[in-house]
């Protein structure tokens, strides 16, 4: 815990040089950077570790419900688990209890088919 609370330091220090430190990656439509083995996001310093399930989706800036889903799609029935892509229709997925997926614009087709709004749409 001390080594990754020196490095939230160091990362917050740095600021915007931040991403200096390594490939920028995406989690949850948030850029993230590697650091000293653990992840943290660019824009605040903060750890993935420690906060990401109150981290918003940096597409729609919703954060998930208490059962732990995208907010834009929340229960789908049958479904066993979903990502909405934040904002990156290729990283969107459907998986149903079956074991059969749907990724991508056939996942966001289904999402439209029961309703739900994705990738920010209004």
């Amino acid at each position: 815990m001390l080594r990754a609370l020196l490095a939230a330091v160091d990362l917050i220090w740095i600021g915007s040089d931040m991403k200096d430190h390594g490939p920028i990656e995406d989690y949850r439509g948030q850029d993230v950077v590697e650091f000293n083995g653990e992840w943290f996001f660019c824009d605040t310093g903060e750890s993935v570790r420690g906060t990401w399930m109150n981290t918003p989706c940096g597409h729609c800036s919703r954060i998930r419900t208490t059962e732990g889903y995208d907010r834009c799609l929340g229960t789908l029935d049958g479904v066993r688990n979903a990502c909405c892509g934040h904002g990156q229709i290729e990283k969107a997925y459907v998986q149903f209890w079956d074991k059969t997926q749907l990724d991508g614009n056939d996942a966001i087709l289904f999402f439209k088919s029961r309703g739900r709004k994705t990738n920010g749409e209004n």
